[in-house]
């Protein structure tokens, strides 16, 4: 499975006041909805009789904290991992707008998951990116201040840029001044993801006009870095890939042992004296 889905997970033992009838409606009620909005009745019924009144209307009443509810429990671009909902999920023959309710035995907890959206593409990329990290901090090598670090790095970058600005330049150069734990790999970070690096870091990195061999200074609070971008890869292709290259491993490994038993095999044979 390489697509991904959107669906709401809800706990239908989230209250006190929850009877078996209440439980038995509620699940009636969620199983024959067949649009979100049908779903979103039957749980602001089952929220209405089983949570706090007072937290009700601190949420400014059922309406809101209804869909504060259903906003906290809204899940996307989920993939697939083995269990039975997901089994369903990715089926043939789900449906979106479809519930789909599991009493979980071992917490006698029951779900209700509401499919929003069938397997589809990830749209996520993760990128290749080179940085040389001018430091700023009080340790060995590191600079004094922000602005020290910011200069060091513009004089490099500009002598850098003056040459031709390339890659294997910039992982000399990376090798001879960051200050980063990967300075002797070229500074490279691979499948970097939204979100794993600080902001401005994070933001050169995914701006959605970033091309292979792009290139500038950011300032972090960690100092200033000389950016590199290598690449950006689409998660859903990669995953491909990535399973296509094990089968193809896995063949070859097979075969390998298959010729190293006969190889052994040959061995036996040949010193056999008959």
């Amino acid at each position: 499975y390489y697509g991904v889905i959107d669906y709401y997970s809800v706990s239908l033992s989230d209250g006190e006041g929850i009877s078996d009838e209440l439980l038995a409606q509620t699940k009636e009620a969620m199983t024959q909805a067949d649009s979100l909005k049908a779903f979103t009745e039957a749980l602001k019924a089952f929220l209405s009789a089983g949570k706090d009144a007072s937290e009700i209307q601190a949420a400014g009443g059922i309406d809101a904290y209804t869909e504060q509810y259903l906003s906290k429990n809204l899940r996307t671009g989920v993939a697939y991992v083995e269990s039975e909902f997901f089994d369903w999920a990715f089926g043939e023959e789900s449906k979106e707008g479809e519930t789909y309710i599991i009493d979980n035995l071992a917490t006698n907890t029951p779900y209700a998951y509401f499919l929003v959206k069938k397997p589809y593409k990830d749209p996520s990329v993760t990128v290749d990116v080179r940085h040389i990290l001018f430091l700023v901090g009080e340790e060995e090598g590191a600079y004094a201040t922000a602005e020290l670090a910011r200069a060091k790095a513009e004089e490099i970058y500009n002598a850098w840029v003056s040459e031709g600005a390339s890659e294997e330049r910039f992982i000399e150069l990376c090798a001879e001044y960051s200050a980063d734990g990967n300075s002797q790999s070229g500074g490279i970070y691979t499948n970097v993801y939204v979100g794993q690096m600080v902001a401005t870091f994070n933001d050169w990195c995914f701006d959605e006009s970033r091309r292979t061999g792009d290139h500038g200074i950011v300032d972090t609070s960690y100092g200033s870095h000389m950016m590199y971008f290598v690449g950006s890869h689409q998660v859903w292709r990669e995953n491909i890939i990535n399973d296509l290259m094990n089968e193809a491993m896995e063949e070859i490994l097979d075969n390998q042992k298959t010729i190293s038993q006969m190889e052994s095999f040959q061995a036996v044979i040949d010193s056999l004296v008959w």
